[in-house]
């Protein structure tokens, strides 16, 4: 009896959640996750500023960053209250999922298919050449994407990061929302660009700010949290506001040179 009543309880929170926000979801893929031995809680979606991991101290790009848009850093599932889900391992004692993930080797270009395109795009090696993109994707996989609600379909797992930067212009809510725009010339506030964020998404992001090379602290990603479902409907508040970047720094957001 507590179990049905368990699975009622669930299915009219998602009725619920998918009515408050039927726009949204239509610009979204939805697709039903596999089980979990061990589920996690959410996916944080990291997006990176391509002019500043590329001036981050101990970072050296093969070529300088041409992008004038928000990359996909990475899609880790988190466990609550805000912690990395481990890479996959056969050899742990309760792994993270029930399936036999698919290996990352057997992640190709031709099993990615249509959404090869947009990777290349929104997905980019921004350390070395482009021909590089495979590894770096093969690389996520084996450390995020095995333990990610579609262990058997990395299409899928890439996807959920992918349709999000899509539909959402993470530069343009910046520049619209708070006038803030890449520039060498001034500063701004971490609540700036949170404030911008959560008034466009209705969530709070997670601010990461690094040091550049000249010991300036740069907004190099702003981090997006996502529940299990990986639906934009599902957008939730991240567990950690800021990181990196002291209540009274001065942040730099820089432009191409």
């Amino acid at each position: 009896m507590e179990r049905k009543l368990a699975i009622v309880v669930v299915v009219f929170c998602c009725f619920a959640i998918s009515g408050c926000n039927s726009l949204r979801l239509e610009q979204f893929p939805v697709d039903n996750p596999s089980p979990k031995a061990k589920t996690f809680n959410f996916y944080k979606l990291s997006l990176q500023w391509p002019q500043s991991f590329c001036r981050s101290d101990g970072i050296i790009c093969d070529t300088s960053p041409t992008q004038s848009y928000f990359t996909i850093k990475s899609l880790s599932p988190q466990y609550n209250p805000d912690q990395d889900v481990p890479p996959y391992a056969t050899n742990q004692t309760q792994t993270c999922t029930d399936s036999t993930p698919t290996a990352s080797i057997d992640v190709t270009l031709g099993l990615l298919g249509q959404i090869q395109p947009d990777m290349a795009q929104y997905w980019p090696d921004l350390v070395n050449t482009p021909q590089q993109n495979l590894v770096l994707w093969q690389d996520e996989w084996a450390k995020h994407g095995m333990c990610s609600s579609y262990p058997k379909e990395p299409e899928k797992y890439f996807n959920v990061a992918v349709a999000f930067v899509k539909a959402n212009d993470l530069l343009a809510s910046l520049s619209a929302v708070a006038q803030i725009i890449p520039t060498n010339s001034r500063t701004y506030s971490r609540e700036d660009f949170s404030n911008a964020i959560t008034r466009t998404l209705q969530v709070f992001p997670e601010i990461y700010c690094t040091k550049d090379m000249k010991g300036q602290v740069q907004l190099e990603e702003i981090r997006i949290c996502i529940g299990f479902s990986g639906t934009l409907a599902d957008l939730k508040d991240c567990p950690t506001r800021f990181r990196g970047c002291d209540s009274n720094a001065q942040i730099h957001f820089p432009a191409a040179p």
